[in-house]
This record gives C-alpha cells, sequence and structure tokens, in this order.
C-alpha cells in the first residue's frame, strides 16, 4: 500500500489524540490507562462502574470521547456513530463532539456526512484542529487536491504561529503537516516530524503510542525498516494490542518478502480491528504474491463493506477483478485509453460495464485524481510482471495527480526494471531531490550512477553492462550468451524483440558486489540469489567478487531461460515453472545437496503446486528455499515423463492464454490437480529410491532409530542405529558406550563400526580402527559411509591397492557418491591409471556445475598429454567457475594456439594481460597470435603499448619491425 493514505489512519482510524490531557479529573485517569495500554475490557467496565454511580456522566462530553475511541479502537464503528450522533443531538454546539463525528464518519468512507459535520464543526470553531484535519483529508479524496494542499499547510502556519505544546494538538499538526509535506515535497518537515515533533509529544505524554506509530508510518514509507521497527515495537510495548502498529509490522514484513510473518501481523491487526484496511491490504498483497488472488476476494468485500470508499481496497479488488482465472487485462492500446479517458468521458463512457470498468468509473465520479488507486493498482500489475500495464497506471497517476510523488518513484523503479536506465535516473534525481530520507529513492540513484560508469558490450542478441576494470568478463559473458541463444530460441518457439540487458555487478564505493546487485534489483541491500531476472533486465554479481565461486555461464543460461519463457507467455508462466525450466537448462536432475532435503520431507512436507511459490518467495529457512527448485524441476521431469516430450510448449501456450495452472491440469493435461499430485509423489518416492540408492546409505535420524530401537531393542541393528544416531547428534558418549556394547555381540553391524572406528581414530589409533572397519566392511559390504571411511583410511595408511579395491567396491554399489569418486580418481592418478582417473573426474564435473577442481586437474592432464582439444575444453569450463585464474587463462591460450586458433588464442593472452598487467609474456604473445591470425593492425599496437612501458624489449621492437617491413613491401607490390 502506497504511503499517502496510511498515516491518515493513525488519526482518522484510531484517534491519534484523546483529548484527555494530564490534568483530567482523577476517576478518568484510570480509564484513559487502561485505554492506551490497550486493556479495552478493564476500560469499559471502569466506565460502566463510574456510570452507574453517576448515571449522568454517560452525557459528559469526556466519556463520550473515551467510549468513541474504545469502540472505534476494536473496529465497532456503527456503536461509536450512534453515540457520537446521540451526543450532537444534545449537544449540536459542541465543537469536538462535531469533529469527532466528522472523523468517525470519514473513515468509513461516508464522505458527504463526514462533510456536514465538518461544516457544522467549522461554523463555530474556524480554526479546530480535528475538523481542518478531516476537511483537508475530504478535499483529497474528493480531488480537490489544490485545495487539500493549503488546508494542509494551515497546520504548518498554525504551529509557526501557536507555537502548541499539548501531544493532541501536536499529533494533528503532525498528520496535516506531512500531507503538505508530501504534496509540495517539503522534505524538511519529515525531519522535523520525525525528531521533534514525535519526541515532543512522547515527553509531554508518555503514554502517546499515537507518536510512534506516526512516526513509524513515515519511516515505513522511506523503506527505513529498521528504524521503523523500532518505532512499532516502541507502540507495542505501551498497548500490545495496537492494530496499526501490528499492521506495520506485516508491511514490514511484505518488504522484506517474508510472507508468513506478513500474514501472522496482519491476522494479529484484524483479531483486534476486523477492518483496518493497512491489514486487509497485507493479506491481500501475500495472496496475489502467492498466485492466489481469489483468496484476496473476501477479504476485500468485508473490507469495503466498512469503507466502500478506500482506494487501496478499491485497487485490490480491481487486481482480483483482472488477475482471477483467465486474465482479464485487455489489450494494452485499450488499457491505456481506458486509463487516458477525462473523467466525464470515462463516466460517460457506454462499453459494456466490466468489474474493473464500472470500479473505475465510480471512483471518477468522486474523485477525478485517484492517484493511490493507481498506484497500489500498478505495484499489483508489476508484481505479475505485467510491466506495459503497471506502466500505464502509474503514467495515469502522474498525468491526474503530479503531486503525487510515490508513482514517479514507482515508474522510475519499473523503468530500472525494464533497462529504461536513462529515463529512471532523470525521475530518481527528481524524486531524491524531493524526498532525501527515501531509503529506496537514494539507493537505486546510487545503482544508476554506478552504471553510468560500467563499459558496454553490445553483440546481436545482448547488451552487457561491466565495470571498466571487468570489461573482459563482459566479453567472455557475451560469446557464453550468444552461443546458448539459438537453442533456447529454437527450444521454446520465441525470440525476444529486443536485446537482452545483463548487468555485471562489481565490488564498488565500499559495497559488495552482491549488495550492489541486491540493489539493483530491490532497491535495498539484500536478496537471496546471486543473479535475477525480471523477465527484461538480469542482473548478477561479479564471479570475480564472490565470495563463493559459482558456475557465472550457468548462471548467465538459467537467467536466459527466465527472459524468453516469461516474454514467451506475455509474464504469464507461473514461478515454479520457469524455474523449473531454467534448472534443466544447468544438466542436473537433483543435486547431492537436495536428495536429503527431499528425501526428509516426504510425503507430508513436500510442496503442491498451488503452495511451491512460498519456497521461492517466502522460505523460512534455506531448506525450503532449496526444496522450491528440487521439486520444480522434479515436477518437469514428471510431467515429461507422464505426458510426453511436447508437453512443456502446450502448457507454455495455456499459460499464454491466461489459464490458471487449475484449468491447464484439466484442460490441457485432462487430468485433476488431486490426481496429478497424488501421481507426483509417487514418482518422488521412484526417484528417492533410484537417486538415494545410488549415493549413499541413508543416515538414521535419531527420531526414527529410537523408535524401532523401542520397538526392537534386542535386535543389533536397531541396536546400533540407535548408537550412531546418538553419536552425531551431541550425545557422542552414550552413543560411543551404545556401538561398543553391540560390536561386542555383533562386530559385522556398519552403524556402531562408524561410531567405534571414529572414536578410535580421534584418539589415534588408525590400526584399531582398520580393524573395526574389516570386519564390519567384511560383513556388510554395503554401507557407503563405512566403505568411505575404510578406503580412506587405507589411503592414508599408504595400503593403496587395499583401499582401491575397497573404494571401487564403493563406486559399484553408489556410483554417484561424489566423496567415493573423489578418493578413488586420487588412487587411480597415483597408481598412473589415468583413463580410470580421467573418467572420473568427468563424472565429478559433469555431477556438479560449480566444482572447478575436476576440469582444472583435466586440462592440466590433457595439457601433459598433448591434447589441446581437450585442454582448451576444460580449460574454458573451469574458466567459467574460476575466470579469475590466469594460469587457466594461461592454459587456454597455449592450447588454443597449438590447435591454430590463434584469434582465440590472443583473446586469452588478453585475458591473461587484465588479470596480471605486469606479466612479461602475456603481450607478446598476444601480438605472435594476432599475427598469425592476420591481425596485425591490432598486433601493432599491442606491441607499440607494450614498448610503451619496457622501450628496451627487444623481441617487442623486433616482431614490431617485421610488422612494418612486411607492410611496406606489401605497399611496395601495390
Amino acid at each position: 500500500m502506497t504511503a499517502f493514505r496510511v498515516l491518515i489512519a493513525v488519526g482518522l482510524g484510531f484517534f491519534a489524540a484523546c483529548g484527555i490531557l494530564a490534568d483530567e479529573p482523577a476517576p478518568l485517569g484510570p480509564i484513559r490507562d487502561h485505554l492506551q495500554h490497550g486493556r479495552y475490557e478493564q476500560a469499559n467496565e471502569a466506565i460502566e462502574r463510574l456510570i452507574a454511580v453517576d448515571p449522568a456522566a454517560a452525557d459528559r462530553d469526556e466519556i463520550v470521547e473515551i467510549r468513541t475511541r474504545l469502540l472505534v479502537q476494536q473496529d465497532r464503528v456503527d456503536q461509536a456513530q450512534l453515540l457520537l450522533k446521540t451526543a450532537v443531538e444534545r449537544s449540536p454546539k459542541e465543537v469536538p463532539l462535531l469533529a469527532r463525528l466528522a472523523e468517525v464518519q470519514f473513515s468509513a468512507g461516508q464522505f458527504s456526512e463526514a462533510g456536514r459535520s465538518v461544516d457544522a464543526a467549522l461554523e463555530l470553531n474556524p480554526e479546530d484542529r480535528r475538523a481542518r484535519l478531516v476537511r483537508a483529508n475530504l478535499k483529497l479524496e474528493t480531488g480537490q487536491v489544490a485545495e487539500a494542499i493549503e488546508e494542509f499547510r494551515w497546520f504548518v502556519t498554525f504551529y509557526n504561529r501557536m507555537q502548541p505544546e499539548d501531544p493532541e494538538t501536536l499529533l494533528l499538526v503532525g498528520e496535516g503537516s506531512l500531507q503538505y509535506a508530501r504534496l509540495k515535497s517539503v522534505s524538511p518537515i519529515f525531519n522535523f516530524v520525525l525528531n521533534t515533533l514525535c519526541p515532543d509529544i512522547l515527553k509531554a505524554d508518555p503514554l502517546r503510542w499515537e507518536a510512534s506509530v506516526l512516526s513509524g508510518r513515515l519511516l515505513l514509507e522511506k523503506y527505513n525498516r529498521s528504524e521503523a521497527r523500532t518505532e512499532f515495537e516502541a507502540a507495542l510495548a505501551i498497548n500490545p494490542h495496537c492494530a496499526p502498529a501490528l499492521a506495520g509490522l506485516a508491511e514490514l514484513a511484505l518488504q522484506d518478502s517474508n510472507l508468513e510473518e506478513a500474514e501472522r501481523q496482519a491476522q494479529a491487526a484484524l483479531k483486534v480491528h476486523p477492518n483496518l484496511p493497512e491489514a486487509i491490504a497485507v493479506r491481500c498483497d501475500v495472496a496475489f504474491l502467492n498466485d492466489q488472488p481469489e483468496q484476496a476476494r473476501p477479504l476485500l468485500e468485508a473490507g469495503l463493506r466498512h469503507n466502500p470508499s478506500h482506494q487501496g481496497l478499491l485497487a485490490r479488488r480491481s487486481a482480483c477483478d483482472l488477475l482471477e482465472r483467465e486474465r482479464a487485462l485487455p489489450p494494452i492500446a485499450e488499457w491505456k485509453a481506458l486509463l487516458a479517458r477525462a473523467p466525464d468521458a470515462a463516466r460517460e463512457s457506454s462499453s459494456p460495464p466490466a468489474p474493473f470498468a464500472t470500479t473505475w468509473r465510480e471512483l471518477l465520479a468522486r474523485n477525478p485524481c485517484p492517484a493511490p488507486y493507481l498506484s497500489d493498482l500498478g505495484e499489483i500489475l508489476e508484481a505479475e510482471r505485467q510491466f506495459e500495464h503497471a506502466e500505464a497506471c502509474y503514467d495515469a497517476a502522474v498525468r491526474l495527480m503530479p503531486e503525487f510523488a510515490a508513482s514517479r518513484c514507482q515508474l522510475a523503479m519499473l523503468y530500472l526494471r525494464t533497462g529504461r536506465t536513462i529515463e529512471a535516473g532523470t525521475l530518481l534525481d527528481a524524486a531524491f531531490k524531493a524526498d532525501p530520507y527515501h531509503v529506496r529513492v537514494s539507493n537505486l540513484r546510487k545503482v544508476v550512477g554506478v552504471l553510468k560508469e560500467y563499459d558496454t558490450v553490445s553483440t546481436d542478441h545482448f547488451v552487457i553492462r561491466v565495470d571498466r576494470s571487468q570489461r573482459v568478463l563482459g566479453e567472455l559473458a557475451a560469446e557464453q550468451l550468444e552461443a546458448a541463444y539459438p537453442e533456447l530460441v529454437r527450444q521454446y518457439g520465441y525470440e525476444p524483440p529486443l536485446r537482452t540487458q545483463f548487468e555485471i555487478y562489481a565490488k564498488a564505493k565500499g559495497q559488495s558486489a552482491h549488495a550492489w546487485f541486491s540493489a539493483r534489483m530491490t532497491g535495498l541491500p539484500w536478496i537471496q540469489t546471486i543473479g535475477a531476472s525480471t523477465g527484461r533486465v538480469v542482473a548478477l554479481a561479479s564471479p570475480l567478487d564472490s565470495p563463493e565461486p559459482f558456475n557465472w555461464a550457468v548462471v548467465l543460461k538459467h537467467e536466459l531461460v527466465h527472459v524468453i519463457t516469461l516474454q514467451a507467455t506475455e509474464f504469464r508462466i507461473p514461478h515454479w515453472l520457469t524455474e523449473a525450466l531454467a534448472v534443466k537448462s544447468e544438466g542436473v536432475l537433483i543435486r547431492d545437496d537436495w536428495l536429503p532435503i527431499l528425501a526428509e520431507r516426504y510425503p507430508d512436507r513436500l510442496y503442491r503446486l498451488d503452495t511451491i511459490n512460498s519456497g521461492f518467495q517466502k522460505p523460512r529457512q534455506r531448506q525450503d528455499w532449496d526444496l522450491a527448485y528440487c521439486q520444480s524441476r522434479l515436477y518437469l521431469a514428471f510431467l515429461e515423463k507422464t505426458y510426453g516430450a511436447d508437453v512443456v510448449p502446450r502448457m507454455l501456450a495455456a499459460y499464454r492464454q491466461g489459464k490458471s495452472t487449475g484449468e491447464v491440469l484439466r484442460e490441457t493435461l485432462q487430468t485433476s490437480p488431486t490426481r496429478f499430485e497424488s501421481e507426483f509423489v509417487r514418482f518422488v518416492k521412484e526417484t528417492i529410491d533410484t537417486e538415494g540408492a545410488s549415493r549413499e546409505t541413508p543416515r538414521p535420524t535419531l527420531a526414527a532409530a529410537k523408535a524401532a530401537f523401542e520397538e526392537s531393542p534386542e535386535q543389533a541393528n536397531a541396536q546400533g542405529a540407535y548408537a550412531y544416531a546418538l553419536f552425531v547428534n551431541k550425545e557422542a558418549a552414550e552413543g560411543l558406550k551404545r556401538a561398543e556394547l553391540v560390536l561386542q555381540k555383533a562386530p559385522g553391524e556398519p552403524w556402531p563400526a562408524l561410531v567405534v572406528a571414529i572414536a578410535r581414530l580421534r584418539e589415534k589409533q588408525p590400526a584399531e580402527a582398520l580393524e573395526i572397519l574389516k570386519a564390519a566392511s567384511d560383513t556388510q559390504p554395503t554401507n557407503s559411509h563405512l566403505l568411505l571411511l575404510y578406503g580412506s583410511l587405507l589411503h592414508s595408511e599408504e595400503k593403496s591397492e587395499a583401499a582401491t579395491q575397497v573404494l571401487e567396491r564403493a563406486r559399484t554399489a553408489f556410483p554417484k557418491n561424489r566423496a567415493v569418486q573423489e578418493e578413488l580418481a586420487e588412487l587411480y592418478q597415483e597408481a598412473d591409471r589415468m583413463t580410470e582417473a580421467k573418467s572420473l573426474w568427468e563424472e565429478l564435473a559433469a555431477s556438479d556445475y560449480d566444482d572447478v577442481e575436476p576440469r582444472r586437474t583435466l586440462a592440466e592432464t590433457a595439457w601433459r598429454e598433448e591434447d589441446a582439444e581437450a585442454t582448451a575444453r576444460w580449460a574454458r569450463e573451469a574458466l567459467m567457475i574460476d575466470v579469475g585464474s590466469a594460469g587457466l587463462h594461461t592454459l587456454l591460450a597455449r592450447a588454443e594456439s597449438r590447435r591454430g586458433r590463434h584469434r582465440e588464442s590472443a583473446r586469452a593472452w588478453k585475458s591473461v594481460l587484465w588479470l596480471d598487467p605486469r606479466h612479461t609474456e602475456a603481450p607478446l604473445e598476444s601480438a605472435r597470435e594476432l599475427i598469425a591470425a592476420g591481425e596485425t593492425g591490432e598486433a601493432r599496437e599491442v606491441l607499440k603499448s607494450l614498448l610503451k612501458d619496457q622501450p628496451r624489449h627487444k623481441a617487442a621492437s623486433e616482431l614490431l619491425r617485421q610488422i612494418d617491413e612486411g607492410a611496406a613491401g606489401d605497399a611496395s607490390r601495390r
């Protein structure tokens, strides 16, 4: 929700000031104390006791005011209105009562009634602060923006003129002044309210949680999340049932993509105040992000019954109308035409009254400048990657209400998401000038500033933006992307109409590469991945500045699949399917680190198609995120196995038409969601069994081992498994004790043998460990952990032949166990059995695209064996992970030269020089390769540069002389 309206809610929905000061009559003090601390039942009971003693007290204005606040904070607005109307009928000239009534009516969307109450109040007292604030907000909500600005400006002049000190007036001044500051871009007022006005309120009255909420919402609006949280928690420390503060925490969680926490806090707020618009909006946004817009509709209908004029809720209902079932978004030209109509034309249009069009006309009828509605709707459409429709919303908001700064910020961020950096920079500069406290705007301006300094590498299909010092990386990235492009276009039957922009962020200005990448994608300093795509733009952290190595070529291809599949479906492909296709491009069905998670979650805690997106968007832990990627890949494998090789094109076509996943299953695949999920679970079990059996023996979990032991306490295998589970779960002494007892009776049991062998190794007794492992491996030869430890220990004890035999047995039983492959490859290399060693290194490389070592070893081995082609292949693959290795670039340069690929060799030597500018060999070798490739002009420039740094370099001088003589000879022959 945009921050423009939400601050109003503090004063209008929850009565930011109660009008009862510190010197109030003694009986009211405890009542007020209960109210401010959220003890609503006790407050009501105290009021009833007071009235029982003095029945006339029920009609006292201060009692009416407290009872009104009590009712409103519990969302009993109808009762509050009835109470106030009765009081006004009794005392028609009591301005505070009229102002309160107007406030309650406005918060319920009853603008006409609120207007009449305000007029009556201000006719009696033109300077009543509450009535003035309601009138200002009424003008704003009815499109009288210029008049509203003047009304809000009154609070600034009033404060300067009167210098009030009572907390009630200061709260009203704070709200009015903030609205003026937003509409007129007077940023010093933000600082004044935050650092002077709100502290003054709390100093005058420490129970005024409303001041903390006011500060918190202002900070939330500026994306200052840590300080906003502090303010909301301060409000809750006073009033644990403060619904606005709970809603603020929900919005904070939403900003942080913690959807589960956002839902929890929003529900807590709604438990106190069932129709709080801010909390309803958060729950709806969570539903949208989970691709479940149908779950938002009942919430919205309830909220709009309470306040039918709330722009944020209306925007979300329109989003439901546009996103539910087959997408009802009209073509972009029609959409722009609808939003561009003048209010009168929109009201008089005779086009069919589709739900959105009806809402739009009704809204314009009462407010010709509904920028908050357009802004919120645009934000939801942008999250759905409907960029053109979102842009039209923001454009219309700016056109209809240029004073609404939030729309300009959103438009700037949308421009960045779609690669329109120059336009974004212009808007961000203006936004920052208007509001230098906006964290996202500030961060994104810095990103644009960094991008301006980057080099550009352009190809037929891509624009690569890269730090000047890493231009060679940009050139290598361009090569990889162009190599992958034709096959992906053919595979998906779609070619993006524009070149795709890739941005590779390096560390700069004291910030890490990942921080810049995160700021680029979200405007905030952290995002979980190393690469991300909007469907138009791809950004990633530079592999040269990453703390952990990763295969940047795989990441580039992964993100390119997102670009193509998103655009091919007009951004309607569900998150899980575009991830599945991207993961498939990586060439691995299931990673080693995914398999234990999958086995642990099977079957009851697996995702379903209607919940899997939460694993990407709101993972509670890293395992949730990994499981989402794993399951998405397995869903795709299951689809292709069950429904044929053409299932993906058929599904993509259906999604492009706007079908939901349920409709795709029923209509395209002729199955039901229930049947599909049931069959998929069986497929998962088959995968776990097949893939798990080839990797390792499942380790016993503590819970399962304990249950098995308690069921069969006399069985040695149950005893041994339980001993092992205890040993590895922080009960080592007990586990060892039990394991030793088991081995006395059953020396061949593998799990207790592992426990005792590990204990003996820790005691520096390898001979005893070997004896224990041998006995167990002879009896139980199919435990991967036992065989690996036994083989590794034999190897370390220089018993290589025996180690090889044990590990070969392990490899036969567990052909995909990487630890076994690594240990055995080392043994083969030591025995000069290079054919077997190379085969294992190739398997290791194929099963983990982020592991550079087997690729480096294969390249170096091939070079020693004078196999230039294999050297070049494996050096290139290794460089996709360790692009900063001068040694690998050198190896590639030499291999390409030997293959006669002199241009490629020269490029590799250029990379060596880029990494090591003082390299003595690279410039000369690069020049020689360029000459061999017929690029004498470029070779001359390389040599001149070398001689400029080293004027006495004889070889360079001689080579340059030969080039010049050759050029002269060519000229004379001509």
